[in-house]
């Protein structure tokens, strides 16, 4: 390997263990509640620079599943009043869970759009889908449907509900649609726009 892939490599190390302590403070946030609102550090964030950085970082494994990721971000959009950290901790596991839950030499498209007082971003993939039984749960803890429990071995159900936590706590909305089984999913968020 040459200097540049070794680093390439470490930058990848890197981010998967700022992720892995971003993760671990939400849980511990997440089993109290008087101090959750001092855990955040709202500012303006510019949500379409942390869109592309995700992108990039789950390059590695969109390219072994031969799996597009198409951003789809207007110019000029404004800033989002957001805790960055936990802003990109989302955006991550909604791409992450796109490329997991797609089948190879599928698309998974990320956008953003300017919608009045939001900003609402949306990850769309022709994966697996959700039952309309399980949609209900689907940001439940620990809540995994028998097709994501068959696809993705490694998830455990929490990523969902923390990315619902932590939209929630900065006065924002998560849902997800889906027309059923093997026809796809669309997970969005919005937040204020600045």
């Amino acid at each position: 390997q040459d200097l540049a892939e070794m680093k390439t490599y470490a930058g990848y190390i890197d981010t998967a263990n700022t992720q892995l302590v971003e993760l671990t403070n939400i849980l511990l946030e997440s089993s109290t509640s008087e101090t959750d609102a001092l855990q955040y550090k709202p500012m303006p964030v510019a949500i379409d620079a942390v869109l592309r950085d995700t992108i990039t970082t789950a390059t590695t494994a969109a390219v072994e599943k031969r799996i597009t990721v198409r951003r789809e971000i207007p110019a000029d959009l404004p800033k989002v009043l957001a805790d960055e950290d936990r802003l990109r901790f989302v955006v991550q596991v909604l791409i992450d869970n796109a490329i997991s839950y797609t089948p190879e030499g599928k698309d998974v498209v990320a956008s953003l759009r300017h919608d009045g007082d939001w900003i609402v971003c949306s990850v769309k993939d022709n994966g697996i889908g959700v039952s309309k039984e399980d949609l209900p749960r689907i940001f439940t803890k620990f809540y995994r449907s028998d097709r994501a429990r068959s696809a993705d071995t490694e998830g455990v159900g929490l990523g969902l509900f923390m990315a619902k936590t932590v939209i929630e706590k900065q006065g924002g909305k998560i849902w997800m649609t889906s027309e059923g089984e093997d026809k796809g999913t669309t997970v969005g968020f919005r937040l204020k726009a600045q």
